[in-house]
């Protein structure tokens, strides 16, 4: 199996197991939590889909993700360190 077609299914299997987890313990949670973590996981797995997409079908995807990796790290830096307390 190749690096491309593993790192595509590691993101299926990874919203397969998030659809299951919601569906069986959706009680223990208020529809508010299920609604923040569904949009999480769908803007998560857009960025990771197209991250691996641009990664093995351009010739600079190797720098453009790296980038993109580093953005998102400053952001989460940026949030973690400006949120409420």
């Amino acid at each position: 199996m190749s690096t491309e077609k593993f790192l595509y299914r590691f993101g299926g299997i990874s919203l397969l197991s998030w659809i299951v987890y919601f569906t069986i313990s959706f009680s223990e949670y208020s529809t508010s939590k299920v609604i923040t973590a569904a949009v999480f996981l769908m803007v998560s797995l857009t960025i990771y889909y197209l991250f691996v997409f641009i990664y093995f079908r351009f010739r600079s995807g190797e720098i453009v993700v790296s980038v993109g990796l580093f953005i998102i790290v400053l952001i989460l830096l940026f949030v973690m360190f400006t949120g409420k307390q």
